[in-house]
């Protein structure tokens, strides 16, 4: 009678022996699975020439031609769902021709607008010297108005584009006591506009892992997707000057009346300034710009906002830079910041 094999008699197969049989019936397995059946083994019959389904036709050229609300564009029905989306915030910004080239390969075509204002290096000018009354704050109101900032009723909770800091807090380290009488008599109660200051050296841009946040080539405006936003908050952690605010509740309810013209936020995302780019693909400056342009003219001041192309040397920004000394926000740090600021 033949002694049945058993791993546990080790006196007759040694283990390294018993892993190899192991290993042999598990090959000899996968052998019998992956052979083809006899029924299988027939090749299978070409369609004739014409059995041949016709290639489906490419889209035709979709216009975008602007509407009235609720949407800045219409898009035709024949478009995919998934690209609906993208297709409406693109051309809320620089859309003037969508082409659908293949409905399973979808491809997006974009025209810049001809009106567009095109500039190499955008940059901002705050001019401290007393053009803006201390408690006007129309920069802020028009600049969250029309990019949907929800007004929260938590301080915590608050998110900011475009708001007023003291001396101190927007220029850390930039007093000594030769100008300290200087700063108490003249800078000490009056409020400081920061925002955003799209930096030619953005820390936000190099620790953000998803590539939410990133920096134009063409015109250097340090940008958001909030599609592409995880809520990690690392670009916060990055900004050196508090720039970024996350949305910890969901913004909408909190919005006084919604612009259908720029897209609303969802919770865990994070916000900030973007220079306008939607109106400046548009041929508009940016309306904090404008909000205190109307202000100057209302009290006959000089306006406090300037704005324009740092590249173009006949700019009034590139003027104002090279007949006055100014400042930047933590300038040290390296981040080159692009808003300069006349004291």
């Amino acid at each position: 009678m033949t002694p049945c094999i058993s791993f546990r008699e080790r006196s007759f197969v040694s283990k390294k022996f018993s892993v190899f049989l192991i290993l042999v019936m598990f090959a000899a397995a996968c052998s019998l699975l992956g052979s083809p059946r006899a029924s299988d083994s027939s090749p299978t019959p070409q369609p004739t020439s014409d059995a041949l389904s016709p290639s489906p036709t490419p889209f035709q050229p979709i216009i975008l031609t602007p509407t009235p609300q609720p949407l800045p564009v219409w898009i035709s029905p024949e478009v995919p769902a998934a690209l609906r989306e993208g297709i409406e915030f693109f051309a809320q910004s620089e859309a003037a021709l969508i082409l659908i080239t293949d409905e399973a390969n979808a491809e997006v075509l974009v025209e810049p607008n001809a009106e567009a204002l095109v500039g190499s290096r955008w940059a901002m000018v705050v001019d401290m010297r007393g053009g803006c009354p201390d408690d006007c704050n129309e920069c802020t109101i028009a600049c969250h108005r029309i990019h949907n900032v929800p007004e929260m009723d938590n301080p915590k909770d608050e998110i900011k584009w475009i708001w007023t800091e003291s001396y101190e807090h927007a220029f850390p380290g930039q007093g000594h006591k030769y100008l300290e009488h200087f700063i108490e008599e003249g800078l000490h109660d009056k409020p400081v506009i920061v925002l955003c200051n799209h930096c030619d050296n953005p820390p936000c841009v190099r620790v953000c892992p998803t590539k939410a946040t990133f920096k134009r080539e063409q015109d250097g405006i340090v940008m958001m997707d909030y599609h592409r936003c995880i809520g990690c908050r690392f670009c916060m952690a990055g900004c050196p000057f508090g720039a970024r605010s996350m949305n910890w509740r969901d913004p909408r309810p909190f919005i006084k009346e919604i612009d259908p013209e720029f897209p609303t936020r969802t919770r865990g995302v994070v916000e900030k300034c973007n220079f306008c780019a939607e109106r400046l693909a548009k041929g508009q400056i940016p309306e904090c710009v404008v909000a205190c342009q109307k202000m100057a003219k209302k009290t006959g001041n000089n306006p406090v906002l300037i704005f324009g192309d740092m590249e173009n040397p006949e700019s009034e920004v590139r003027e104002i830079i090279q007949s006055h000394h100014t400042i930047r926000r933590k300038a040290h740090l390296g981040t080159m910041p692009q808003v300069y600021y006349i004291l």
